[in-house]
């Protein structure tokens, strides 16, 4: 029994691989293309005066993959054409850097035609002008033929595969011109955004901006030679090669640990150690950069440089999910963008390490991953020179807040200087002078009254001065009790009505007596420039903010240029900007009008000028 069970194992595992040694792609009217699945060698050489004698076993995939391998590998694929009529068929090779690529046709035994191609012949002996390997073919009606395929990887890129597929020759037309259609979509896009970078470093002036920009044209360069674009216009020519190629990934890869470095702000949240490695895997990304562009390449190169690539891959993955974790929106956005491209670069080391399956899928997704990344990434970086403009506005706005708050204490400072002076000095003299008058006049029966009325007006005159440069009692009075003491003392009483409302909220000194000198530059600009006759002034306090409002009927003035016209302006304009506040001015011949809103909070912090 064991026997016999045995038996039909051994019958049926023989019928399998008979099957699978017998399968043959029938072309038929539903073909238009198809991946194929080829017949590897298992033979070191294969005769092509009598290839029937070599050995070979069918893949399992139509995606060969032989990983780093740079030794002659053949693939056989059987053929036959079910239709009545002739057909013509195009074979597909995606791959660029082969050493050669040689296609031979067979019907039974006989060689009916051959295409033998390497990645530096020019483009007008390329079939169709196609960046990569193709060989085009008529099998005859209900024949049967075996094309035989060489391989052999360029030393310098090490990888050998073979996505193959069969078209016929319409629609080969149609996929390689939506193919470039494609492309041109994709290389297009990276080169607005190679602009875009370049534009970000003019307006931002810093070094990952640039660095930005010139990434992306590596990875532009790195597509068009990956794609074979490239090696087919300009095959027999260093940018044509895979040496250009290769130093373009690798001068990529050292930029974008630059970006890593600079966007994550590493030096900011990790130790001095895990630094210098970053360096270190820049430096030796630039090395092997230099390396691919001038030097020979070593053999061992090969497998050196994808385990290289490795660890560059698994450590930004370790910065990825460092940045998820970290929660910021820079990082986030840096790990959104960059976890699709660093894993399926990963997936692709392992694959040419022959670790994973390689499956053709794959390849189309680098180019939308490519352009997702270089958006999100390009959002990062406008977000982050947007937050870096509104740091420098803001360190701007606090510098300038501070030449406003010396200007205005300087001006503060000689105006109770000069107030002083000219009570403690002046206003003696006259009160003395005033004294000796009216002794003097009681002496001459009253004839110095009109000495003693003009000293009196100065006094009167003097005391006014002297309370327009410093109102007395301002922090015991408040804001509305000092303007009204403004507008009683100056006897303007007449031409201004003064109206408030709102319960008054006390300011602190500095700001009220900044406001006080506002209102009182702009009655004066209303009373003496504006030969107002009526003027009202009004003040209204809100939950948040102080409204101000002055308007008259005088005689307006042209508001272009109005806050560079007279030093009267430059003062209102420089306290309103002060104390953060907002001021609007409409004015006509008719009259002007001026609105002002004040915060209750305007200044930061220690920034009083009372301090």
């Amino acid at each position: 029994m064991n026997n016999l069970r045995l038996a039909l194992l051994l019958i049926l595992t023989i019928g399998r691989l008979s099957a699978q040694q017998n399968a043959i792609f029938v072309v038929d009217e539903s073909c238009v293309y198809s991946d194929l699945n080829g017949f590897l060698s298992t033979s070191k050489n294969v005769d092509i005066t009598n290839p029937s004698r070599a050995k070979f076993e069918k893949s399992t995939s139509p995606l060969i993959n032989f990983g780093i391998n740079t030794n002659e590998n053949w693939i056989k694929i059987d053929i036959k054409n079910s239709l009545n009529t002739n057909k013509e068929l195009v074979l597909f090779l995606d791959q660029t850097f082969l050493q050669n690529a040689d296609f031979y046709l067979f019907q039974a035994d006989s060689l009916i035609s051959k295409r033998e191609l390497t990645q530096f012949t020019t483009s007008r002996f390329r079939p169709f002008y196609h960046p990569n390997f193709v060989f085009s073919f008529e099998i005859l009606a209900n024949k049967k033929n075996s094309i035989y395929i060489r391989i052999k990887a360029d030393s310098v890129y090490g990888i050998s595969r073979a996505l193959l597929r069969l078209y016929d020759e319409n629609s080969f037309h149609q996929k390689a011109r939506y193919k470039t259609f494609s492309f041109g979509i994709l290389v297009g896009f990276l080169f607005l955004s190679f602009i875009s970078g370049i534009l970000l470093f003019y307006f931002g002036r810093k070094l990952i901006y640039a660095v930005y920009g010139v990434y992306i044209f590596s990875i532009l360069l790195y597509y068009l030679g990956n794609s074979g674009y490239l090696n087919v216009y300009a095959a027999q020519s260093f940018v044509g090669s895979a040496r250009f190629t290769l130093g373009t990934l690798w001068f990529g890869s050292a930029l974008h640990l630059y970006l890593i470095y600079k966007f994550l702000d590493i030096k900011e949240h990790f130790s001095l150690t895990f630094q210098y490695f970053i360096y270190f895997l820049i430096f030796l990304s630039v090395l092997l950069a230099f390396v691919f562009f001038i030097l020979p390449i070593p053999t061992f190169l090969s497998y050196s440089t994808r385990i290289l690539l490795f660890i560059i891959g698994v450590l930004i993955i370790y910065l990825v999910v460092w940045g998820i974790r970290k929660r910021e929106p820079k990082t986030l956005l840096y790990s959104l963008a960059t976890i699709p491209s660093i894993v399926l670069i990963i997936y692709f080391l392992l694959t040419t390490l022959r670790i994973l399956p390689l499956y053709s899928i794959s390849f189309s997704l680098a180019f939308p991953f490519t352009v997702f990344e270089i958006i999100v990434f390009g959002v990062g970086l406008v977000y982050q020179l947007n937050d870096e403009k509104q740091a420098i506005e803001g360190k701007l706005n606090e510098e300038r807040t501070l030449v406003a708050s010396k200007i205005i204490s300087a001006q503060e400072e000689e105006r109770q200087r000069i107030s002083q002076d000219l009570h403690d000095d002046l206003g003696s003299t006259l009160s003395m002078l005033k004294f000796q008058l009216e002794e003097s006049n009681k002496l001459f029966d009253s004839k110095l009254l009109n000495e003693i009325s003009i000293t009196n007006k100065a006094v009167e005159d003097l005391r006014q001065i002297s309370y327009n440069l410093m109102p007395t009692m301002f922090l015991q009075r408040g804001l509305l009790m000092a303007l009204e003491e403004f507008i009683t003392i100056n006897k303007i009483g007449s031409r201004v009505e003064f109206i408030h409302s709102g319960t008054e909220n006390r300011l602190d000194l500095d700001t009220e007596l900044n406001i006080f000198r506002i209102i009182k530059e702009l009655l004066n600009n209303a009373i003496k420039h504006a030969t107002a006759s009526k003027i009202e002034l009004q003040i209204i306090y809100y939950d948040s903010f102080m409204y101000i409002s002055v308007e008259d009927n005088g005689i307006g003035f042209e508001e272009k240029g109005v806050e560079v016209t007279g030093n009267g302006l430059k003062n209102i304009n420089l306290r309103v900007n002060y104390l953060n506040g907002k001021l609007s001015l409409e004015s006509s011949p008719k009259g002007t009008l001026v609105l002002i809103e004040i915060p209750y909070e305007p200044k930061p912090k220690n920034k009083n000028l009372t301090d």
